[in-house]
């Protein structure tokens, strides 16, 4: 249970290729769906704030015994540790890193879990797993050790008809649509993409649901033009870390290249109808091209773009070389 104590651990959720997404909401057509979810996506949407909105629209989620034997065992863990903390080690961008668990965190997390348990006596159901009787007893016992016991039940107790395994971890989904379980999946964008385009939600409650789970760390997820306008809003059009969090993701290039940069012209062209001070729209400009740029190719795609795809204003275009240049020569400087 490592994501509570350790809000440097995240998942990759998706490959970042924008259709994917848009395929799984597109296929969320069913009322009667019961979405089966496992603990890590259960933490992950309650630390995100976004799990009554889904109740409240799919209904109850789908739970197994196990899950709850696993929050009522660590919750015991961690009021043996209120008195004394503990230390923690981790992993982020290859580097090893020590994070200390104070008295008072390890205090917030018991109430987080508390808060979290009679929470789930309102909206969760426990499903039952029958199919997993029909499993040889030696890939069963492979998969729980591989897993843990409440992953391995929750892809099974999603084997029933009319569920489907909710989680936010590519990999578990990956492992539950395999050959072994043939298992239907989904995670938490489409099912928000899903609301939105059946206008329960607006764009910017989508957003902002977006937004909490890039800075909760759920990787590849996709994002656009709002989600960056939605974490420089809530900062006061300051580049603040959430803001930063976002900008970062433009030099990742496991996304498409061509849409990030779609993404990032318009999000610009937005900056210049909003009424906020020139120095604050040149510090978020700047703080996504330092990102951006450093993708091959990236700059004459840029001046593409602007010129043919979106046709800016002369000044936009100028403005928008000079900043490139400004970024070019940092990098430079830097080297």
């Amino acid at each position: 249970m490592s994501l509570i104590i350790n809000s440097e651990v995240g998942a990759k959720v998706a490959s970042g290729v924008i259709s994917e997404t848009i395929d799984a909401a597109d296929q969320l057509n069913s009322d009667s769906l019961v979405l089966v979810v496992d603990l890590f996506t259960l933490l992950n949407i309650s630390k995100a704030g976004i799990k009554d909105l889904l109740v409240s629209n799919y209904g109850k989620l789908g739970i197994v015994q196990s899950l709850l034997d696993d929050l009522g065992e660590f919750l015991t863990e961690q009021k043996g540790q209120k008195s004394k903390g503990t230390m923690i080690m981790g992993k982020k961008d290859g580097q090893y890193f020590k994070q200390e668990v104070t008295e008072e965190s390890v205090s917030e997390q018991v109430k987080e879990i508390s808060d979290l348990l009679k929470w789930i006596d309102k909206n969760c159901l426990i499903i039952p797993h029958p199919k997993t009787l029909e499993i040889d007893s030696k890939i069963k016992s492979d998969f729980q050790t591989m897993l843990g016991k409440s992953f391995f039940d929750s892809i099974m107790a999603s084997c029933n008809d009319g569920h489907i395994l909710f989680s936010d971890d590519l990999i578990l989904r990956r492992i539950a649509e395999s050959d072994e379980f043939k298992t239907k999946t989904t995670w938490s964008q489409p099912l928000l993409l899903n609301l939105k385009n059946q206008n329960k939600i607006d764009q910017n409650q989508y957003s902002t649901a977006v937004l909490k789970l890039i800075i909760n760390n759920n990787h590849l997820l996709n994002f656009d033009n709002f989600v960056l306008i939605a974490a420089a809003k809530s900062s006061s059009w300051q580049p603040s870390e959430e803001y930063s969090k976002i900008a970062s993701l433009f030099k990742d290039d496991k996304y498409e290249i061509e849409s990030i940069v779609t993404v990032a012209l318009l999000f610009i062209s937005q900056l210049w109808i909003e009424d906020i001070h020139a120095d604050d729209r040149d510090c978020l400009i700047t703080s996504l091209l330092d990102n951006l740029l450093l993708r091959e190719g990236v700059k004459d795609l840029i001046i593409r773009d602007m010129n043919e795809k979106f046709r800016f204003p002369t000044i936009i275009q100028q403005y928008l070389s000079i900043m490139i240049a400004t970024c070019e020569e940092s990098h430079v400087t830097k080297l």
